[in-house]
């Protein structure tokens, strides 16, 4: 019969309850004296009643430190591990009589035996009991949504096996004094046997996840055989010493960071998958290397934990929200950043705490002394370097400006709208290098990740499309936040360019509108009075101004025009001009055929040459020639134009300067260059333009 992930979640749940009862009903049978000790005070002597024959041959019993230790396979000694277990099996039979005489400092008190109601059990109880709960819940839900995954399964199994460890190192390690002993010794080998079944599952995990390994099935069975005959080394005692079963756990935890480091290399081109091996590796190291710094380690070395067992239970439940979150690929995208930035943390706590035992243990200073300089030098040395590596790999969380401005020259270069969602698109793709896209026919307003983070998805310039972007850096990671931020910001520069480009549009076409409007209008209205009129002063202003609207409404829409085109409207224009006052021209052109101005520039210099012309009909007396010469200067990079008449002038210094004299030095300042007016034969004007003006 198939079950429902919420039937099999029912029955997780029933389990654990059972599980939570058994518990505390173990952890109300241990019986309590009301006793407080302290340290320092000497252990009493404690005379036995002996009401029964069984307990008559135990007269006195003397504490021990031992019948205080919360875990009984720190003791390292198998002698002392199962002499406790006798002891407290005699307390606790002795305490069945209802009461134990102490002698205290050579006086005998009568101790009261009672027994715990379920309010009154200890804090560190009801924690070790939450925390395992809690672990054992989250590895079988998982497992009972995924039943499938071999993952989850192994996940669920290092659930069951923490959760045994944690609540028989309740009941025993939450006790006053006295436990029955073989209760004692069956939670005991439930706490390693849990312990062993919490560390095989881990490893058996990492060879069906992310990627299943080859021989992954073979293998596992193996490793739990393993794991069990390493309890049983405990558990019948084949170990030389309690603290060898640390050793064997130990052992069997090591055999990870080989099979990490294979599926490091197996997930190297699939980066949903290193992404969710990176969150597995570093829950699962996070939880257990506090746990065997503080716990596991100094029992190994045969040292004092520095820290609670219970208490430091709570480690491993963070690491299994970390590894559910794993499994379940839960916004995986955010993770590559900060996942450095932990180890990276990690590593220099451990870093300073390493330099100051060696300064302590191999240089001898003080510990005081070695600390202030461990401090000193992972300060100065190991957070800079930190700081380096992390912006070497991810850079700053600016955004830089030149790569804003790049952008935004490029998309204002555009001319219309299908070339700057073009050269937006092609923006986009060389800053992600996805390895593969598509342009989808799908309405966005707002950047969103799709598939994990596999997928960016832009809204596009393109109306009513998308721009899905999958694997960045040609699929070697996935996309992340700070991804999410960057392509808002490229989504909002193209958008603003996109507006910028269609106001400039309706500008343009309102722009031709209104040249329409001069051309057929204005343009026909001149065109009549220049045909109407016989006054020669007004029939030459009229013909001026009708040449201008022309050169004003047949501009370019380019930037850039051949000079020789103008060249020959600029020579038509003055041999009519001159030709209608019985003057001769000599146009000259020294330039190369392929020579290129500006429309600006353009239209400025048809003016200089208007003006030019204008000033010698109506000044130069007696002139009966004009000549004009265009030329590159000796450098190639200026413009020379001579525009010279035969008439009579005065010298320039005499001259009162006009509107059409002001408005070509205006003109030529404006373009950058020089200009000069000379008196030799005639009047001479030289002008120096350069090609190419800041």
């Amino acid at each position: 019969m198939t079950l429902s992930p919420h039937q099999r979640m029912l029955l997780g749940v029933f389990f654990l309850l059972f599980s939570l009862i058994v518990s505390t009903q173990l952890a109300l049978k241990s019986p309590i004296l009301g006793l407080t000790w302290s340290s320092d005070q000497a252990w009493p002597t404690l005379s036995l009643t002996g009401k029964s024959a069984e307990l008559s041959a135990l007269d006195t019993l003397s504490l021990r430190a031992d019948f205080w230790i919360e875990e009984p396979d720190q003791l390292g000694d198998w002698a002392r591990y199962n002499q406790l277990m006798t002891d407290m099996q005699h307390l606790y039979e002795l305490a069945q009589s209802g009461q134990i005489r102490a002698q205290i400092d050579g006086k005998t008190h009568i101790l009261e035996v009672s027994y715990r109601h379920i309010d009154t059990l200890p804090a560190v109880f009801w924690l070790q009991m939450i925390i395992g709960s809690i672990a054992f819940l989250i590895a079988y839900g998982v497992f009972a949504f995924r039943p499938h995954s071999p993952g989850a399964k192994q996940f669920a199994l290092s659930g069951l096996g923490i959760f045994l460890a944690i609540i028989a190192a309740s009941v025993y390690s939450s006790r006053e004094l006295i436990i029955s002993g073989e209760l004692m010794l069956f939670l005991s080998r439930l706490n390693q046997f849990g312990a062993f079944l919490f560390t095989v599952a881990l490893l058996s995990m990492l060879l069906h996840y992310p990627q299943k390994l080859r021989h992954a099935n073979l293998i596992t069975p193996f490793i739990y055989l393993f794991g069990l005959i390493a309890w049983s080394g405990f558990a019948w005692q084949w170990y030389s010493e309690t603290s060898t079963a640390y050793i064997s756990v130990l052992a069997i935890f090591c055999a990870t960071f080989v099979l990490a480091a294979i599926q490091w290399r197996q997930t190297r081109h699939q980066p949903l998958a290193r992404a969710s091996l990176k969150w597995f590796l570093l829950s699962i190291y996070l939880g257990t290397g506090l746990f065997a710094l503080f716990i596991l380690i100094p029992v190994a070395l045969n040292l004092s934990p520095p820290a609670s067992q219970g208490m430091m239970f709570f480690v491993f439940l963070l690491m299994f929200i970390g590894i559910a979150l794993g499994i379940t690929r839960y916004r995986l995208f955010d993770l590559d950043r900060w996942w450095w930035i932990t180890w990276s943390w990690l590593l220099g706590g451990a870093a300073l705490i390493a330099t100051d035992a060696l300064l302590i243990s191999l240089v001898g200073l003080k510990q005081d002394i070695a600390l202030a300089i461990a401090l000193a030098v992972i300060g100065w040395l190991y957070f800079p370097l930190r700081q380096a590596v992390i912006g070497r790999f991810y850079g700053s969380q600016d955004y830089p400006i030149e790569q804003i401005k790049r952008l935004i020259a490029e998309l204002s270069a555009s001319s219309n709208e299908s070339e700057l969602a073009q050269t937006w698109q092609q923006s986009v793709l060389n800053e992600w290098q996805p390895l593969r896209f598509n342009v989808l026919d799908q309405s966005a307003q707002k950047v969103s990740f799709a598939n994990e983070g596999e997928t960016l998805c832009l809204p596009h310039l393109s109306e009513g499309q998308l721009l899905a972007l999958h694997y960045p850096n040609e699929g070697h990671r996935l996309f992340n936040s700070r991804d999410q931020q960057k392509a808002q910001v490229f989504y909002e520069i193209g958008r603003q360019a996109l507006i910028g480009l269609q106001t400039r549009q309706r500008a343009e076409a309102e722009k031709q509108r209104i040249l329409a409007d001069l051309h057929d209008d204005v343009g026909a209205k001149l065109l009549s009075l220049l045909y109407k009129t016989e006054d020669a002063e007004l029939n030459e202003l009229t013909r001026s101004a009708l040449q201008d609207l022309r050169t004003i409404v047949a501009q370019p829409q380019i930037n850039e025009q051949p000079l020789n085109e103008a060249l020959q409207h600029w020579q038509a224009e003055c041999q009519q001009r001159l030709g209608d006052a019985k003057l001769q021209l000599d146009w000259v052109v020294a330039l190369p055929p392929n020579l290129e101005l500006s429309r600006g520039m353009m239209n400025d210099l048809a003016r200089i040459v208007r003006e030019a012309l204008t000033n010698i009909l109506k000044h130069a007396q007696g002139a009966d020639r004009v000549s004009i010469y265009f030329s590159l200067s000796p450098t190639g990079d200026s413009l020379v134009l001579i525009i010279k008449d035969n008439g009579q002038a005065q010298a320039p210094t005499e001259w009162e300067l006009g509107r059409g004299t002001r408005n070509i030095r205006y003109r030529v300042q404006k373009l950058g260059g020089e200009c000069d007016w000379q008196v030799q034969q005639g009047t001479q004007l030289t002008l120096s333009l350069p090609l190419n003006p800041s």
